[in-house]
């Protein structure tokens, strides 16, 4: 017989991971429309926290899966590249 608090709680489980990784995804969306019309400072770090914080819990949550750390690595990665081309766009490089 299934526990049905143990099912509930995976059901859970999946749904904030579902959430944490359209966060990411969404800071990521929010990020490279930032960048294109005038390099908005303050929306832009709030669109990076976004994207590193949901794939940070994404992969909290997913343990030792793979896809947790392909997510954090992805969106480690776009942080990474957008602060280089902001800084680039501001002639700081």
């Amino acid at each position: 017989m299934v526990n049905n608090d143990e099912t509930e709680y995976e059901n859970l489980k999946t749904s904030y991971k579902s959430t944490n990784a359209i966060v990411m995804f969404l800071g990521i969306l929010l990020g490279g429309y930032i960048l294109s019309p005038g390099l908005r400072s303050l929306t832009l770090v709030i669109s990076m926290a976004a994207a590193l914080f949901g794939a940070y819990n994404y992969k909290k949550l997913d343990g030792n899966g793979k896809f947790g750390y392909i997510l954090l690595a992805l969106a480690v990665i776009w942080v990474v590249v957008t602060v280089i081309t902001y800084l680039h766009s501001i002639n700081m490089l």
